[in-house]
């Protein structure tokens, strides 16, 4: 069994969702994330909101715990267009050590200076934020928190950069149900990260019986696509229940 996955996965529960990935691409959306892992003073956050598309690279054969938690529909996509994309693999951090205190060092710099310089650092230490993680923490599911275990999600990370959009929300920004909607918005119209039809690795739909739909939507609700390329992403669906069968 291999490790890794050559694909990169993305999944959700609502093959709404799925659909209008594959006509418009992946939209970037905050995710409030956890940041108990390191202590940076007072005036900083136990959690903040990063905008991103998540991946994994989890094989298919372990994959049922993860659509389980994530869901059933989605999309897998070569490892090669991820890297060209500008995905990353999520760095996880273990908890206070060497690696924690680099980072608060080096973020306490960029706060000490007002210059130029120190202004191109605080950037840059944003963006790197967005790709780590606690191998064990808290997620926002539906405003609740939900203890996980991050490390075992293989997680690849899709972070806009230079997009006109904040780097990170606050706990409180991210709260503000119309905040977060304008930004949103804001990352939608600038910052959505596209594929083309031979990147398609997968197409997942959650039972035998929904494949007839997804290929008819492929085939009349994507008249964007030549032809040629509908007919590549029909040759990609198939579904979960499927798959479970092999695992």
């Amino acid at each position: 069994m291999k490790p890794k996955s050559k694909s990169l996965f993305h999944f959700t529960k609502d093959p709404t969702v799925l659909r209008a990935i594959l006509a418009e691409g992946f939209w970037p959306r905050y995710s409030l994330e956890d940041f108990r892992w390191q202590t940076m003073g007072p005036n900083d956050h136990d959690f903040a909101a990063f905008p991103m598309v998540c991946f994994c690279d989890i094989p298919l054969s372990r994959i049922d715990e993860h659509v389980g938690f994530y869901g059933s529909y989605g999309l897998g996509l070569s490892r090669e267009w991820g890297i060209s994309a500008g995905l990353n693999p999520v760095q996880y951090i273990a908890g206070p050590n060497s690696v924690t205190s680099a980072l608060v060092l080096l973020a306490d710099v960029s706060r000490k200076h007002q210059d130029d310089q120190a202004a191109t650092a605080a950037f840059l230490l944003h963006h790197v934020a967005g790709f780590m993680k606690p191998i064990t923490g808290q997620m926002s599911v539906q405003g609740s928190l939900k203890d996980k275990d991050f490390y075992q999600e293989s997680e690849w990370r899709f972070v806009p950069n230079g997009a006109n959009i904040p780097q990170f929300l606050s706990r409180a920004q991210f709260d503000d149900r119309s905040l977060l909607n304008e930004m949103h918005q804001r990352s939608k119209a600038q910052a959505m990260l596209k594929f083309s039809p031979a990147d398609i690795r997968y197409i997942f739909v959650s039972t035998d019986h929904e494949i007839p739909d997804m290929i008819d939507f492929i085939q009349n609700g994507l008249p964007a696509y030549a032809e040629a390329d509908r007919k590549i992403m029909m040759s990609r669906v198939t579904s979960l229940e499927t798959v479970e069968g092999d695992w």
